[in-house]
């Protein structure tokens, strides 16, 4: 999704994307940042989702672990809404695709991209 220079930054500071993260997205990896995992037998929504960590979600994500995180290292959360639970950091998409193999046997993983073109 491409974000415009005038909405605001998605690091959360309340400042216009062009005033604030816009050079640290030109700079962006581009391998994907999240992966959602579903398990149908369990519900249609995604169960877990595994994410980067990056220059611009940093921050929002440290207040929610409570600790200071490398970036280009990866978490995966389970649940929703009140109910989050996280775990990480790791080193690679794969150690956070294992545990939620683990936790979800059946889970498939998506990235959002799937999800726009297949439903």
């Amino acid at each position: 999704m491409k974000i415009g220079r005038n909405n605001l930054c998605p690091c959360g500071s309340g400042a216009k994307f062009k005033k604030c993260c816009i050079n640290l997205h030109l700079d962006a990896p581009d391998y994907p940042t999240q992966i959602l995992g579903y398990d149908h037998k369990v519900n249609s929504d995604p169960v877990c989702m595994v994410s980067n960590i990056t220059h611009l979600n940093k921050s929002s994500i440290e207040l929610e672990f409570k600790a200071e995180l490398p970036i280009d290292s990866w978490f995966i959360s389970f649940g929703a809404h009140e109910d989050i639970m996280l775990y990480g950091p790791y080193d690679s998409m794969d150690e956070c695709m294992q545990l939620g193999l683990k936790a979800f046997p059946d889970l498939t993983f998506k990235f959002p991209t799937e999800m726009l073109l297949n439903g």
